[in-house]
């Protein structure tokens, strides 16, 4: 996996688990730009939103007037424009279960169980922090990643195959 794959598989993990409950900001993919982006409501001002691409960066007056109106038009059967979904708390503690299941009898893994059962519908999963806090444990977050990447590319993948788009990370 290239670095730029990688940075965009980490991106769409970061959109995909963002909590359902926070409607601030979206994540989405523009299929006529080949690009994602996201938007996020103007704090203190509920009309406004910034609409910045994935690198953190301001577009253009003109690009994001354009995505603008587009984003008026998402529910159009003919938008070129979809956000990414979100994974909801009950798929993360499936496949942070699913990851341990593969390192059975590694250190502290009962207390890595309960923490996953734990997962509340919170930025990231609950393994990102609970695998580097621990020291024992800290060796298996960089096998937590690959996996975690895997899922996101198979899971966004079957996504966008699902509404026509051919993803390319």
């Amino acid at each position: 996996m290239t670095e730029a794959e990688q940075y965009n598989l980490l991106w769409l993990a970061n959109a995909m688990t963002l909590p359902i409950s926070h409607t601030d900001e979206h994540y989405y993919y523009d299929d006529s730009r080949k690009e994602l982006f996201y938007t996020i409501k103007a704090k203190g001002n509920s009309f406004g939103i910034g609409i910045l691409n994935k690198f953190d960066l301001q577009y253009s007056k003109e690009i994001e007037s354009d995505l603008a109106v587009r984003l008026e038009l998402i529910g159009n059967e003919s938008s070129e424009i979809v956000e990414v979904p979100r994974i909801n708390v009950a798929e993360k503690i499936d496949i942070q279960l699913e990851f341990l299941s593969k390192l059975p009898g590694t250190f502290h893994h009962n207390e890595l169980i309960r923490a996953v059962e734990h997962q509340r519908d919170d930025y990231k999963f609950v393994l990102d922090s609970a695998l580097i806090e621990n020291d024992n444990s800290a060796p298996m977050a960089i096998y937590w990643d690959d996996y975690k990447l895997q899922i996101i590319y198979t899971f966004i993948t079957n996504f966008y195959t699902l509404i026509g788009i051919k993803l390319n990370p």
